[in-house]
């Protein structure tokens, strides 16, 4: 049996097959259909996802506000209570981070309009609940993260700027790394810069390679981790959208069932990040069939783009479970003073260490071998620090590679294992 959910409302049962349409009963509407089974797990799912977010906040608010710090008064306003003076006022840090949120494209805003945009991401927001000041320009005074200059009606806020040597930390975000845009802006990228200015290096940046508040990072996270059953089929796709194509089937008949099963969740989640057009599964003829998304970005994403976002989103994960500071960059253009350019695809900088320079290749690597090895010569940058990252690559080629030529190599499986001693 299949179901379908219109945009009206409507939930109804249905004879036509998984991935095809049908028109509402309600509405008239044309309507995408699912299997009963996929979308019942689909939507436990995200329960479960939102549920476990829900329960992090709360366990942070919890911590934050405990019985013995706040009381309430009699008026119903809170007041603060058997804090040490030395305890300086703090938020969860999912709340820190939409904050700073803010100032991604405006460096600095006035402190008469900073209550309402913070109302507009933090609808319930009331600073007093977490021990800080009332009135709202001493309460922007308390923030550490928030700097305050003029006075009276001029003042405005801005990030506090990070010091010459100092790189930004991962704060620990409630629900994961994938929906931050903190790492788009100028200040996060500024230890990157100074490293290479250092070297009469010039450099420019796309800051918006790192937001994460879309779904590349997610749909590249699923990819990666599911490298070995999709492998075959990335070829696939990057050829089609070398020759305009535009989908093509999964013949399902000789396959596992656990693997049947695993391709079509993670085509139906690709499917529900929009980075494919249409995906259905047909039972009757055990294929599963795909339709590519034309949109440039998403073109490029599938040509190559998807290993720059697998690399960036585990480098961020592992350096936030080590507690590290540092800053990272994609699709970085570098100039040497002799007037020689050249791309990088992610530079990942630890704080008070050098650089992680990762070329990623989802495709053919070796015809470019020589280019990469003169790059680290002329950019005088370190052969350990600079990662060949190959999607097609096993451990053991990896290891022979590095015999032979001046230049680390690494995997899928093992990409960790390689940077995880530099960050």
């Amino acid at each position: 049996m299949t179901v379908y959910r219109c945009k009206c409302g409507a939930v109804a049962e249905t004879t036509q097959a998984h991935g095809s349409e049908t028109v509402c009963a309600n509405c008239q509407s044309t309507v995408q259909v699912y299997d009963t089974v996929l979308y019942i797990k689909s939507l436990l799912q995200k329960y479960s996802a939102v549920y476990q977010q829900l329960r992090k906040v709360q366990a942070e608010q919890a911590a934050a506000v405990s019985p013995k710090a706040v009381a309430v008064a009699a008026d119903g306003e809170r007041e603060t209570s058997g804090r040490a003076d030395t305890d300086a006022p703090r938020f969860p840090a999912e709340m820190v981070d939409k904050i700073k949120g803010l100032f991604a494209e405006r460096q600095k805003i006035k402190v008469a309009s900073l209550a309402t945009e913070i109302q507009k991401i933090l609808p319930d927001f009331d600073q007093t609940k977490y021990g800080f000041k009332k009135k709202f320009s001493d309460f922007v005074r308390q923030c550490d993260f928030l700097e305050v200059r003029g006075e009276k009606h001029d003042m405005a806020v801005s990030l506090k700027k990070a010091g010459a040597n100092k790189a930004v930390a991962v704060e620990p975000v409630a629900g994961g790394l994938n929906d931050t845009d903190l790492f788009a802006n100028q200040e996060q990228h500024e230890h990157i810069r100074r490293w290479l200015s250092d070297k009469n290096i010039a450099v420019t940046f796309d800051y918006a390679a790192v937001d994460m508040s879309g779904y590349f990072d997610e749909s590249a996270e699923l990819i990666g981790d599911n490298f070995r059953l999709l492998e075959k089929h990335l070829k696939t796709i990057r050829y089609l959208y070398g020759n305009d194509k535009k989908g093509f089937n999964i013949d399902c008949a000789a396959l596992p069932p656990q693997d049947v099963q695993k391709l079509q969740e993670v085509f139906r989640q690709l499917y529900e990040y929009t980075v494919i057009a249409k995906y259905g599964y047909r039972a009757d003829e055990q294929k599963i069939r795909i339709f590519l998304n034309a949109a440039e970005p998403m073109k490029r994403f599938f040509t190559g783009g998807w290993l720059e976002w697998f690399a960036t989103i585990k480098l961020l994960k592992e350096a936030r479970a080590k507690g590290k500071r540092f800053s990272i960059a994609r699709s970085v253009v570098v100039q040497h003073d002799n007037g020689d350019r050249h791309e990088f695809d992610v530079v990942f900088m630890p704080e008070g260490g050098a650089p992680i320079f990762i070329e990623c290749k989802s495709g053919e690597f070796r015809n470019n071998l020589d280019k990469y090895i003169r790059i680290c010569k002329k950019f005088a940058i370190p052969a350990k620090n600079w990662l060949l990252l190959a999607a097609g690559i096993d451990e053991k080629q990896a290891d022979a590679f590095e015999k032979m030529y001046p230049v680390r190599f690494c995997g899928m499986s093992h990409f960790l294992q390689k940077v995880q001693p530099l960050i």
